[in-house]
């Protein structure tokens, strides 16, 4: 038996498929925690001293140190990748830069790699690290294999009535996934274009949800599920008072409360036709991006029956049949045999048989570096944030935040006064 961490990427988005591996792994004998793992993850290796770390995909130093540390104090380390990604036909399309970003932009160790689909395990090995890449399948379908896979969350009047919904009107759930929105600029590289195009597509978005709420408000209640890296405020301030937004639960629950699907190229699309919910594309956010393999059409943008204004959307919502998929069957086999390999209940259960062979065993050891980092991630250097100061009584010098000002107390002597800068 180990003791297992998952760290999640995104606890609301993820928690269902966390909470499938560790079921699996459970089964095996092993004992597991789930932790968030931006918010916490550090806090909770400490004090779980798991054996074995399952962490997202490493895509910024910050990650690629946690898994660094975590081999550091012996244990097993693997990265389960949390969306599908790419395949063949994408990958060479791309240009240099985007395909580093698909092979990591930072170098990192692992004991193993999870990703969805085959293609993407295939490209991946050829960079021929010690450790193997395995493609498991759709993680975010299991569910839907599951007997009575509704039961497991509220029912559709109890999730409608948390927002003030009237339960007797049908619910049409918005999906956003304008993750780069908000970024601030000094989040942002100088190749990352993405938030332009996103802040666009928000604002077509949001048009279209209240047209449509002055439309349907009467008969149909608009929910929108927000991207777990949006913030809410703008969809407050601009949205009718009628539209509700949330961003606390996972797509499975969503889908099971929901009568129709709007999406703009979601991975929420290939649910949905599990779930038994139709869906609309509404834009399509592959096309808003800058990179070149982007200019084809994706095969996520090949779901769903798909619209590019608010009036083609309202003929839609007419004609579509409520209680059924209406998914591209050719759509979905490329999804299958490319970005997201099987999707047939068991990638929980085949990601777990690949835990379940790694070794590891936690031995607390003090750190050999200390890096600062910012609740996003981000590296600073020490004399970004502090200065040296000189108490102008005792002479003695110390350091002290930029950020602070004002009346501070020496913590040599204790007299308080204004420090101005260094004594002459």
């Amino acid at each position: 038996m180990s003791k297992i961490l998952i760290l999640s990427a995104s606890p609301g988005r993820d928690r269902v498929i966390d909470e499938n591996i560790k079921e699996e792994l459970v089964k095996r004998g092993h004992e597991v925690t789930v932790s968030p793992c931006v918010r916490g993850g550090r806090q909770a290796f400490v004090d779980i001293q798991p054996d074995v770390v399952l962490l997202p995909p490493i895509k910024n130093p910050n990650a690629r140190d946690t898994a660094e540390y975590a081999k550091y104090c012996g244990c097993g380390v693997i990265s389960r990748h949390t969306e599908a990604s790419c395949d063949w036909t994408d990958y060479k399309a791309m240009a240099p830069m985007e395909k580093q970003e698909i092979m990591g932009p930072v170098p990192y160790a692992l004991d193993a790699e999870l990703v969805w689909g085959p293609d993407e395990a295939d490209i991946m090995n050829r960079r021929g690290l010690p450790w193997k890449t395995q493609s498991v399948g759709s993680f975010a379908t299991d569910i839907y294999f599951k007997e009575n896979w509704k039961s497991g969350f509220k029912g559709r009047d109890l999730f409608l009535q948390q927002f003030g919904l009237d339960t007797s009107k049908k619910t049409m759930l918005w999906a956003t996934c304008w993750g780069f929105a908000d970024t601030g600029p000094d989040l942002r590289v100088d190749h990352m274009e993405e938030y332009k195009g996103e802040r666009e597509g928000r604002d077509k978005w949001m048009g279209a949800m209240n047209f449509l709420c002055a439309k349907y408000g009467s008969t149909w209640n608009i929910l929108a599920r927000i991207h777990p890296s949006e913030e809410m405020d703008e969809y407050k301030m601009k949205l009718d008072p009628r539209i509700k937004v949330y961003k606390d639960s996972s797509a499975p629950e969503a889908l099971a409360n929901c009568d129709l699907l709007i999406h703009a190229g979601s991975t929420m699309a290939v649910e949905s036709h599990f779930a038994g919910v139709p869906a609309i594309q509404f834009c399509d956010i592959h096309q808003l991006y800058a990179k070149s393999w982007f200019t084809r059409k994706s095969p996520m943008s090949c779901v769903s029956p798909s619209v590019t204004n608010p009036d083609e959307l309202d003929k839609m919502i007419n004609t579509v049949e409520l209680g059924k998929s209406n998914a591209s069957p050719e759509a979905l086999e490329n999804l299958r045999l490319g970005r997201f390999g099987e999707m047939d209940g068991k990638a929980s259960f085949r990601a777990a048989e690949v835990i379940d062979k790694i070794q590891g065993k936690f031995k607390l050891r003090w750190p050999r570096a200390w890096r600062n980092y910012d609740s996003e991630g981000a590296k600073k250097q020490v004399e970004d944030f502090v200065e040296q100061k000189g108490c102008s009584h005792c002479g003695e010098m110390f350091y002290m935040k930029k950020s602070i000002g004002g009346e501070m107390a020496c913590p040599w002597c204790g007299i308080r006064l204004i420090f101005t800068g260094k004594p002459q």
